[in-house]
């Protein structure tokens, strides 16, 4: 009894995380972005020791990559890129509304993203994902996806990254940050943070919490 009463207050704090941490500004970045971020970066580069010998001057127009247009790709890869993109989208918003929120979490999460995720905290992740069922979280997903079955997305050089900007359906105002889709093999996919703020409902439906 006690050990499932844990469990159960387990569950609900990191639900509540989960809810706080999707409120912020456009320029914040979450807990959980931070956490990923960290596991994922490479390692420090050892300093060399000096030789005595300054290294070469750069000018400022060669230290400065000029940025390629939105939607530089092909026009026709473009356009198969967004039907396949529009599939990922009809097929997550029927899942959503038919409740599968660990299945949309397994199969339209980056495989890349949940290969590096450990089984205790993918399991601590499915535990999570029912509660938002309860609160109003799952409509507010499945608005922003259908909003999105209408936008044109900016893609990437290599068309592999799809960035959609997102407006709150709630007509609130409240800023969102742009959601990025991910083609692995030919297939496209949400990036897991991307799922686990759109199961809850973008934090929406929570007061958002002091000094934002």
């Amino acid at each position: 009894m006690i050990a499932m009463k844990t469990r159960v207050l387990v569950v609900l704090a990191v639900a509540a995380i989960f809810a706080a941490m999707f409120w912020h500004r456009p320029e914040t970045t979450s807990p959980l972005e931070k956490i990923m971020v960290a596991h994922s970066a490479p390692p420090a580069i050892q300093a060399q020791p000096a030789t005595g010998i300054a290294p070469p001057a750069i000018s400022p127009m060669a230290a400065a990559p000029v940025a390629a247009p939105p939607n530089s790709i092909d026009a026709d890869i473009a356009s198969q890129n967004h039907a396949g993109i529009n599939l990922l989208l009809s097929d997550a918003i029927d899942q959503i509304k038919a409740g599968n929120l660990v299945m949309v979490f397994e199969n339209f999460a980056s495989p890349v993203g949940l290969a590096q995720l450990t089984p205790d905290v993918k399991k601590t992740l499915e535990d999570v994902l029912p509660f938002h069922l309860t609160t109003g979280d799952t409509t507010i997903w499945a608005d922003v996806l259908t909003a999105m079955q209408t936008q044109t997305p900016t893609f990437n050089d290599a068309g592999d990254r799809a960035t959609f900007e997102i407006s709150d359906p709630t007509g609130h105002s409240q800023p969102l940050r742009p959601i990025t889709l991910q083609k692995v093999n030919g297939q496209w996919y949400f990036t897991i943070t991307d799922v686990l703020r759109g199961a809850a409902g973008f934090g929406l439906t929570q007061n958002p919490p002091h000094g934002i």
